[in-house]
């Protein structure tokens, strides 16, 4: 384009913007007189509707074209003037210089004639004329004194100058096929449907092999992301599920010595109390114990085999708390001892849970055994009874079994497992090795001896050594029993169970917290009181007033609210773990997205900086590229989001997914905003972080 051209397509898109004030300085300075008068007739015309602001330094386009005029000198307001009418703008130009418009002075000195044009200045000029051998040479003393010669701009003219003057710089301009500009809606240059285009042609066209790539990443990461939060949802599933996760009408009392013990019975005497059980526990409570049960192992099945575990929690409790409570399925009386009764609320998270569709009744789980073992017994689900409990009832025989086996409470055993008759009330027999050692002489026993177990006095009746004993058994008996210490006390099946539910003083030869602290100096047995109560609330304000002192208050009594925070605790740990990951992989999704995006940006810098110069809002490019980043989205992680959010909803559904996997709608549609978020967010910044500079810097410092 010719300097003309330039100068007015630079006005048109000024006037574009339909802004109130146009800024033009020295709009003519590189301009020929024709197209000088063309500028600035245009602008003058754009005067009629706007105000336009000229810096120049020719005097007479401002006579002109102006209405009011600033003359400034050294950055300095020296008058401010309304301009008059003028009769036509006059073509003048500002290097030549008129002679006879001057005065003039003439005269000759020491050879040479001199002619002064202008006004005599107040002190003589110093000029110096120095003759050497023909050749003449000037010294101006003077300051601001300039020689003219050929190369100068500066032009001598004789006479004086004549005007012509001139209304018109060419034909007419018509302003009327300018249609008025609502300033309101400038700046928008972009709408959805160009945006889309431009998303799908940039992001999807050509053959960059490293573009390719980021968009896969982003595919593969989507479906991680789906995965990861599916398998996250069962964290968020059990901690939803809390309150069902420990029963809520049970407390646990540390009982570290009979004294303690002693008030908690005289306690529970107390109708008001609502305590209706108190059991025994070795070791650290932590809430309901979990039971595996195995689809495997049912009657019709080879035990052994083992072809789907799944699990179960509850509290063991005596089945006399559920004594006139309405059966569901099964039995809930005549329990032998490798059968438990589980509760309706237990039986419901079971099938919940369930792996296969056709454990989908309560009948379905009768029969159902249990993986784990205590002694020789693997526990059976044999009824299930209507509660609100998390529990698993068994006959107090069989808990109490279950309370002392291995080597927790008072060393004693049933008379009965060895086949032996049982002794009479009141009676012990006594298993003993032949003990000659002098450091062993506490520890033996004779027949007729009295000694105290759980609080009460027996006679030893009879002394018998490990072999005695398991003389009396045949070779298959043999395999199932054997003995838990040497020496240990054989009672009746009635006094096994009083003793296993009691926490009161024994000798110290049938001691195993004793023994401990015998053989072991330092070690420290736990044994807390499972209180059962019909009115929690109560019996939390009674047993606080029996808390043993001396006792650490983590370990002194474990209410039901203590239990639900140790859950909570635990479930938040989960969670957090889960959103640890999560955050890696948003991390590196907002950075494919990012660099994506910037890419994409890169080769436009210059594009963007003439959008931003003639006018484009920085909201309306931003917009651009929030669709582009949608399109983008929507293509790559959206579209790999749908398949395997498909997928992932189908295996959670699954029976035998559902303990590894939980995705429901409403946190696939969390996730599916989580994603459109942060990659929309990660799409624009790379352009936002860029509007930031003023469009010549774009242009000039970012123009690749």
């Amino acid at each position: 384009l010719s300097g003309g051209q330039q100068q007015r397509v630079a006005i048109a898109r000024a006037i574009v913007k339909g802004p109130r004030i146009i800024l033009a300085d020295e709009p003519t300075g590189n301009l020929d007189e024709e197209n000088t008068v063309m500028i600035m007739d245009l602008l003058r015309k754009i005067a009629d509707d706007h105000l336009v602001v000229l810096v120049t330094h020719e005097e007479n386009l401002v006579d002109y074209y102006c209405d009011t005029v600033v003359q400034l000198s050294d950055g300095r307001i020296e008058s401010i003037r309304e301009n008059g009418p003028s009769s036509g703008y006059v073509s003048k130009s500002k290097n030549d210089i008129w002679l006879g418009e001057l005065e003039n002075t003439r005269g000759t000195a020491a050879g040479a004639d001199i002619s002064y044009y202008g006004k005599l200045p107040d002190e003589p000029v110093g000029i110096r004329i120095i003759n050497n051998g023909g050749s003449f040479y000037l010294k101006i003393d003077t300051p601001k004194v300039r020689v003219i010669d050929e190369s100068s701009e500066i032009r001598l003219r004789e006479g004086v100058f004549e005007p012509e003057k001139k209304t018109t710089g060419g034909k007419e301009i018509d302003m009327s096929t300018l249609t008025p500009v609502n300033c309101g809606k400038t700046g928008r240059l972009f709408g959805v449907k160009s945006s889309l285009i431009s998303g799908f042609r940039t992001n999807f066209t050509g053959n960059r092999a490293g573009k390719k790539t980021l968009l896969a990443v982003l595919a593969v990461f989507s479906i991680v992301m789906v995965f990861l939060v599916a398998t996250f949802g069962t964290a968020i599933k059990q901690l939803a599920d809390i309150e069902n996760s420990y029963n809520h009408n049970v407390t646990y009392l540390n009982i570290p010595d009979f004294a303690t013990y002693g008030k908690l019975k005289a306690l529970a005497e107390d109708p008001a109390s609502g305590i209706d059980s108190i059991g025994i526990k070795y070791g650290f409570p932590r809430g309901n114990e979990t039971l595996s049960f195995s689809l495997g192992n049912f009657e019709s099945f080879t035990a052994g085999y083992f072809a789907e575990d799944y699990e179960a929690s509850g509290v063991f409790l005596p089945i006399s708390l559920v004594s006139g409570a309405k059966t569901a399925a099964g039995k809930s009386s005549d329990l032998k001892k490798d059968e438990i009764v589980i509760t309706t609320a237990v039986a419901s998270r079971m099938l919940e849970n369930a792996p296969y569709s056709f454990i989908s009744t309560v009948s379905d789980l009768i029969g159902l055994q249990s993986s784990d073992r205590y002694g020789d017994v693997t526990l059976r689900i044999a009824g299930i009874v209507e509660s609100d409990e998390t529990a698993f009832y068994m006959d107090e025989a069989a808990l109490a079994d279950r309370i002392l086996a291995g080597y927790s409470g008072p060393l004693v055993q049933k008379a009965s497992d060895f086949g032996i008759a049982e002794p009479g009330d009141g009676e012990v027999i006594i298993v003993s090795d032949a003990l000659s050692e002098s450091e062993y002489s506490d520890m033996l026993f004779s027949k007729g001896d009295e000694i105290v177990i759980s609080g009460k006095k027996y006679t030893v009746s009879e002394i018998y050594t490990r072999d005695d004993i398991y003389g009396f058994l045949s070779d298959d008996e043999e395999r199932k029993v054997w003995l838990k210490s040497v020496p240990c006390g054989l009672v009746s099946d009635s006094e096994f169970v009083r003793i296993a539910f009691s926490a009161e003083d024994t000798d110290e030869r049938l001691s195993t917290l004793q023994r401990y602290e015998m053989y072991d100096e330092g070690t420290v047995v736990l044994r807390y009181a499972v209180v059962h109560s019909n009115s929690p609330a109560d019996t939390e304000k009674l047993i606080s007033g029996i808390v043993p002192s001396g006792v650490s208050p983590d370990y002194a009594v474990i209410y039901p609210s203590d239990i639900r925070a140790g859950l909570i605790s635990d479930g938040i740990s989960g969670i957090v773990s889960h959103i640890v990951a999560m955050v890696v992989f948003t991390v590196i999704l907002c950075l494919c997205m990012y660099f994506i995006m910037r890419s994409a940006m890169m080769s436009r810098v210059r594009e963007i900086g003439i959008y931003r110069a003639i006018g484009v809002k920085n909201g309306n490019i931003i917009f651009r590229f929030l669709i582009e980043s949608a399109v983008l989205t929507t293509l790559t992680v959206f579209a790999a989001f749908l398949v395997s959010s498909l997928i992932a909803g189908n295996l959670a559904s699954m029976n035998s997914m559902k303990n590894v996997m939980y995705y429901p709608v409403w946190l696939a549609a969390l996730l599916a905003v989580f994603m459109y978020g942060v990659c929309l967010l990660c799409g624009i910044a790379p352009v936002a972080s860029l509007l930031r500079r003023t469009p010549s810097e774009i242009l000039s410092k970012y123009d690749i």
